[in-house]
This record gives C-alpha cells, structure tokens and sequence, in this order.
C-alpha cells in the first residue's frame, strides 16, 4: 500500500502538510493520521514506532521533553467511527523521529523522513533570521565560545545515551529475548567462563533445541525446532553484504523461559558428581585368620 504522493495534490505539496494541524503548541501531526502516509496498515506496529522514538528521546532529554513532542490523546475512530481511541499528538520534531525510528525498507518512510527534515531545516532557518551580530572582537570570540562549548555538551550527552538508545530499540524490538552471545556473558561466572561456540553447540547439537542451514549467502542459519520455540525466537536483522546488499538473516534469539532453562542444564552439568559407594567388608575373625594362616593365603 503506498499513500504518499495522490495524484491530486498539487506540485510540491506534500500529503503531510494536508494533515498538519495548528495548536497552542504550534504546528502538529497525529498518529493516526501519519500512520498510513508512512504504509503502515496497522495502528498496533505503528504505535510500536512512535514509542521507540518517544523513549529515545526520553533517554536523551528526560521524559518532560519527551511528553512534550509526543503527547498522548483521543481520536474519533473505531468501527463505526464514533468511539474515541488512543492517539498522539507530534510535534514537528516529535513526528521527525518517528519517521527515523520507522521501517527502512518502506519508500514512504524514506519520504517522511525527507519531508520532516526539510520542515525542521526550514524552521532553524526562519529562526535564525535575525541572528545577533556581536559588535566586537570580544564578544565574536564569546559568542564562538559558547556555540562550542554548546556542541560539546550535545555531543557528549548523545555519546552517553548511545548504549541506553541501544537496550532501548532492543528491548522495544526483541522484548526479553536475547542473543546467545548476551546469554553466554549473562551466565558466565569467574569460575565458569561460557564460551558463545559451546552454548550454541550445546543448543543445537547435545540438547537438539534447534537445527542449523546454510543461507544462499554461505552464513549458518539456526532455526529452532517447533516444540521449543518457547525456548526460543527469531527476530529478523539486515545484515549488508558486498555482493548481497539485501540480504536478511533471521538471529536466533533466547527467550527468559529458554535462560532459565539453560541456567538449570548447566547447574546440573556442573555440579560435583558423587563418588560411587564401596562395598563395606567386615573385618576376618581370629578363626578366620588362623585357617587363612594354615592354607598359606
């Protein structure tokens, strides 16, 4: 489904500025509204998309900030449309990172995001306009200063919410579910180091949890067997080849269940084994040792 771009719209007019709409905030977009120009069909994946870029942005700015470009509200709607249903209201800024949090392989998605990024240049523009001149030497090195010292901190706050960003977009992606590499180093203790190659062996050739394939492209593909994909999932990831740019695999990923239950293999496998019991042989009685004695044992 594509709704970008109808035939009726005049040149240069784009089906985001027909649903923009004007606040006491100023300019805003709705979700629901953007949510088929940007081809998706159901309000469920999208709502998925705005609260990745409204918790990113909470990780970076805080969540009053985040509130702010992605506030929540009701909409008319429903089956018979008149019921009010969940929505959000985005800023210019708010919808720009929703339109980056989307799907990369969606044409309209790659439209939005080009829109916003105009409308967002066009506003800094405007903004600065009438930028202030300083009237000396000193004050153009103050006012460098200060724009620098304003880069810096920018940089420096982006560069420490990067891994919170990551879990994040992770967590929103994957829920709970993680990678064999990220369950090996989870259970690896300092007396215990589990290696990544022997937690997958153990996986797919001693427990038979999942079977493995070659792609096309000559990687492994491990694909968990039907009565254990409560142990385990797969989540799909591009991963960009010099002949295949394209080419998607499918990570296989543990769930919490699928943790739990190999924290519990490995406790067993690990546990100290019992030494095997002796038959206990009573001692020979005087009789005996004398008759032992006269045989020459």
């Amino acid at each position: 489904m594509s709704a970008i771009a109808p035939m009726s719209l005049p040149s240069g007019f784009s089906p985001f500025d027909a649903i923009k709409r004007e606040g006491e905030r100023g300019e805003f977009w709705t979700g629901r509204q953007m949510q088929p120009l940007m081809d998706y069909l159901r309000w469920e994946d999208f709502a998925v998309v705005i609260e990745k870029a409204k918790g990113s942005l909470a990780l970076v700015q805080g969540d009053e900030a985040a509130e702010h470009h992605f506030g929540k509200s009701r909409s008319d709607g429903g089956r018979w449309g008149n019921q009010r249903i969940e929505d959000y209201d985005l800023t210019r800024f708010g919808a720009y990172l929703t339109a980056m949090a989307g799907d990369d392989t969606k044409e309209a998605v790659a439209q939005a995001r080009v829109y916003f990024a105009v409308r967002a240049r066009q506003a800094e523009v405007q903004a600065s306009a009438t930028p202030k001149v300083p009237s000396s030497f000193a004050e153009a090195l103050e006012l460098a200063a200060a724009q620098a010292r304003e880069l810096e901190q920018a940089q420096a706050a982006l560069a420490e919410a990067a891994p919170k960003i990551e879990a994040h977009d992770n967590l929103i992606q994957y829920g709970a579910n993680r990678t064999v590499g990220e369950v090996a180093k989870e259970l690896s203790t300092p007396e215990r180091n589990i290696m990544v190659s022997e937690l997958r062996r153990l996986i797919v050739h001693e427990w038979k949890w999942a079977f493995v394939k070659t792609r096309e492209c000559g990687s492994a593909q491990y694909t968990p067997y039907a009565h254990k994909t409560d142990y385990l999932a797969l989540g799909e990831e591009k991963y960009p080849h010099e002949t295949r740019p394209d080419c998607w695999h499918a990570t296989m990923r543990i769930t919490p269940k699928g943790r739990e239950a190999i924290r519990r293999k490995l406790d067993r496998e690990n546990a100290p084994q019992a030494l095997p019991l002796r038959a206990v042989v009573p001692s020979p009685s005087a009789d005996e040792i004398s008759t032992m004695i006269r045989r020459g044992a």
